[in-house]
């Protein structure tokens, strides 16, 4: 090949790669907090083996009160095995859905439908629906490297990643799996909220980005430098209306204008001692909902002992522990 033509190949090689990387950074203002040197020698805490273990939130799109989340009990950590429960945040009822190696986040459609990845063995998922109440699964996906998926606002929609590493090729299908489109992003993007028609908010390992489908472009909205203190990206995000989104780091919770890029900070923590992840916003009450993580110092350090959640208001103030009886 001739010297042009090796260098217009690989100009277009990097075109495609970067379609959906135009950059807009929003720089968050550094945090007094003490860097701690873990038993395990990484950067980011252990998860503590002490249970029942909350995680991974969704709202009810038609009922903001009521949420759903994912829990462990003792007997089933090692096998991977979690309980769905949905929980009303008024009248405080629970109720169990189903039980499974659902090893990702719930999310809840507009027609009362569930997706989520499901665990087959040996590193591998698939992508499942299911109806709000555990019945009708759905397996719409072969048995791969297929996670993270959400729904589209108007429940019609899905979207995926497929593999671990980047690049993260992307698929937006039809609850029966029609592909409808597909791209790669050069990020491991996860933990996605598909907030507007057009646009989707995604964690990616080292900040957020906001994919704009319309424009085939991706707003990097927040990119962590590897040498601060914790270099862990989103840990999800929830959208308040069109253009807000509320979204946590281990680095505390931060409120971004997607149309001026403004960045708010509405409460800072320390990924050592206390964070928050997976929020969700309930309109209906006006109150944010997360998981707590929270480390006991008499355990090993980076052990969380704690995992409880919690609301609170936009502001981060009145911040409130939701008694869930799992057992």
């Amino acid at each position: 090949m001739k010297p042009l033509a090796k260098f217009t190949f690989g100009l277009l090689t990097f075109m495609v790669l970067f379609t959906y990387c135009k950059t807009d950074s929003v720089e968050i203002p550094t945090f007094d907090c003490e860097k701690k040197d873990l038993l395990n020698g990484y950067s980011q805490p252990l998860y503590s083996p002490v249970l029942p273990f909350f995680w991974h939130l969704s709202v009810n799109p038609n009922d903001s009160r009521v949420i759903a989340f994912k829990t462990t009990t003792v007997d089933n950590a090692l096998e991977q095995v979690h309980g769905v429960y949905t929980y009303n945040l008024e009248s405080e009822e629970l109720d169990f859905i189903t039980t499974g190696r659902i090893n990702g986040p719930l999310d809840w459609s507009k027609n009362g439908t569930f997706v989520f990845q499901e665990y087959t063995g040996n590193g591998n998922h698939s992508i499942i629906t299911m109806d709000e109440d555990g019945s009708n699964r759905n397996q719409i996906t072969p048995s791969g490297i297929f996670t993270f998926p959400t729904w589209d606002p108007t429940g019609t929609k899905i979207w995926y990643s497929e593999g671990y590493t980047e690049p993260t090729k992307i698929y937006i299908t039809t609850p029966h799996n029609e592909i409808l489109d597909t791209f790669r992003s050069i990020y491991h993007e996860y933990l996605p909220n598909w907030g507007t028609e057009s646009h989707v908010s995604v964690g990616h390992f080292g900040g957020l980005n906001l994919f704009d489908l319309d424009n085939d472009t991706v707003h990097v909205l927040h990119d962590i430098p590897l040498d601060e203190i914790y270099s862990w990206g989103a840990h999800g995000s929830t959208w308040l209306n069109d253009e807000d989104i509320i979204w946590t780091t281990p680095n505390g919770i931060f409120e971004t204008n997607i149309h001026d890029r403004i960045t708010d900070t509405i409460l800072r923590t320390c990924p050592y001692d206390l964070y928050y992840e997976s929020p969700v916003y309930s309109e209906a009450i006006e109150r944010l909902v997360l998981v707590e993580r929270v480390h006991d110092e008499n355990e090993e350090l980076g052990k969380y002992t704690t995992q409880t959640i919690v609301s609170m208001n936009l502001d981060g103030s009145d911040i409130r522990h939701l008694e869930i009886p799992i057992e």
